[in-house]
């Protein structure tokens, strides 16, 4: 049974089984708590007000469109669509000049005894964002595997590509450059200095070589090119964590800017996704969502003991 409660003034839910213990909030669809055979493995606040003063997107569904946009706009049809700019001229998580996605409060709805469904409309014009979106998030357990389906439909072309932004401590050293990382990429997205795509894949070398197991061990707000599942394997001191996802990328974030009381890099973000700017990229892997298509993703995490 799905068990409901207060988290000042907004409801949270448990669900649980003989594995995980996953605490969910309608503010932004977040995930509070994830706990497996008892060990938290996110970082999250003790307050709501915490997460709504924050500018990390913790725990959150965030978008309409997760990471950067560059230049804030986008052109659709011969149309132009100008975005909120929240990232110096580009346009981060959706943008913020309205309330962003993961600082509203989402509609929840239990699936049976091991599913949550929050919903979300977003109004045409929302933060620039053409079309008005009708949004779902689906959060599932079962056994040691935490399922979250994303889905969106709308009666515009619009962009459209969220994606959670849990952070991860899986070491309980303070410091996730400590956590042991695999990911299935051989090419990852280079960023100017404003960490928009120059347009050019780089060969994951040196430091960026994360073909075989081994410590994050430097910053990282990069997006990595899928090849395979599962995407990542990332291992702390007693937990391995598998994630498999339909996403063509995903970013890692060594978490360098976290706020309201977590400390830098204590936590790694690893983000399901479209590349950055993918809107204005032809090039890159992504299509635009129109009005008869249904938008539809998945990511998976799979946890075991060490």
């Amino acid at each position: 049974m799905i068990k409901s409660s207060d988290f000042d003034g907004y409801k949270s839910y448990v669900l649980e089984n003989e594995c995980l213990s996953l605490r969910l909030c309608e503010l932004g669809a977040s995930v509070l708590s994830l706990r497996f055979k008892g060990q938290e493995l996110c970082l999250g606040y003790d307050t709501a007000e915490k997460y709504l003063q924050s500018g990390g997107c913790v725990g959150a569904i965030v978008g309409r469109y997760a990471n950067r946009i560059g230049g804030a706009g986008f052109d659709i049809d011969g149309e132009h669509f100008a975005l909120t700019k929240n990232d110096g001229k580009n346009c981060l998580h959706g943008g913020d000049a309205d309330l962003p996605l993961h600082k509203r409060r989402w509609n929840a709805e239990p699936q049976g005894e091991n599913a949550l469904c929050f919903t979300l409309e977003s109004p045409d014009g929302d933060n620039g964002f053409p079309g008005n979106m009708s949004i779902g998030v689906c959060y599932s357990i079962d056994g040691a595997t935490l399922r979250i389906d994303i889905s969106g439909t709308t009666d515009k072309p619009t962009a459209f590509g969220p994606t959670t932004h849990m952070y991860f401590d899986l070491t309980g050293t303070g410091s996730c450059l400590d956590a042991n990382v695999l990911i299935a990429s051989d090419s990852y997205v280079e960023p100017d200095e404003g960490l928009i795509p120059t347009g050019r894949l780089l060969p994951c070398e040196g430091d960026f070589d994360f073909s075989n197991m081994r410590p994050i061990a430097g910053s990282f707000d990069h997006c990595f090119v899928l090849n395979g599942s599962p995407a990542m394997i990332c291992e702390g001191s007693a937990v391995r964590m598998s994630i498999e996802t339909d996403y063509p990328g995903i970013q890692l974030y060594t978490g360098d800017h976290l706020d309201c009381g977590l400390p830098a890099r204590v936590g790694f973000a690893a983000e399901p996704e479209f590349f950055p700017d993918s809107p204005n990229r032809p090039d890159f892997p992504y299509n635009t969502l129109r009005p008869d298509e249904k938008f539809s993703k998945f990511i998976k995490y799979s946890f075991e003991q060490l």
